[in-house]
């Protein structure tokens, strides 16, 4: 249940790169998934616009070791470092097979267990708009943004949401139509490293979340700002 373009999602893990730009997950089967590549703030910064499914046992390879870019990828991609005498290297016949930071452990030589290993639905982080979103802005927003407010970010239900939820989708330009373009968040990609509220509330003269509300938000809005949670 959405006022923008996304259906529910949870969050499956988030898991840190190796240097070598490798990461090993294990999914739940049945399950559909996306990728969002994440920054130090944990605001994600590129959304993989493509949907996966997994059945049990399926495995994805979807990047090789950097070493191998040049022979596997360049040749349509051009070169990592953007110099054209990098762009072609010998060509790896078996890409799949190749040890990368994330499956292999280089001091103990044994193959590593995936990230979120056994994780089941119940396991996903799920934010839910009025249980998790609303309490933030009633503690630390509402005293200066209230109904007499033009950033109305009260509690106060509307025929389908409320009237916070409703203000943060409100169209960057009322009159366009263009309901790609919101003001405030950005709900269509799902990118809180291009949402203005993030912005301004990661500013020192409106610190006033902690880390784990400011969290909240972030992840409320880079799973699509959905108005229910998965739970």
């Amino acid at each position: 249940m959405s006022k923008g373009v996304h259906t529910k999602k949870g969050i499956v893990g988030e898991v840190p790169l190796e240097a070598d730009g490798s990461l090993y997950v294990e999914v739940p089967p049945n399950v559909a998934w996306i990728v969002q590549a994440l920054d130090a703030n944990k605001r994600a910064v590129y959304t993989l616009q493509r949907l996966f499914s997994t059945q049990a046992g399926k495995k994805y390879t979807l990047s090789i070791p950097r070493s191998q870019f040049a022979g596997s990828c360049g040749g349509c991609h051009g070169s990592l470092t953007e110099k054209p005498t990098d762009g072609i290297g010998p060509f790896d016949i078996v890409t799949e097979s190749s040890k990368v930071m994330a499956t292999w452990n280089k001091q103990e030589h044994k193959r590593r267990n995936p990230a979120a290993k056994g994780a089941k639905m119940t396991d996903f982080i799920s934010i839910d708009y009025v249980k998790d979103v609303q309490p933030i802005l009633d503690k630390k927003c509402v005293k200066c943004h209230g109904s007499h407010t033009a950033l109305d970010l009260t509690a106060e239900k509307t025929k389908h949401y409320t009237r916070s939820y409703e203000t943060l989708h409100r169209l960057k330009e009322p009159d366009s139509g263009n309901f790609a373009d919101k003001k405030s968040i950005n709900e269509r990609e799902a990118l809180s490293s291009q949402s203005a509220l993030i912005d301004l509330l990661m500013t020192q003269q409106h610190r006033y979340l902690t880390d784990e509300e400011l969290l909240t938000l972030i992840r409320w809005i880079d799973i699509g700002a959905t108005f229910k949670g998965v739970f």
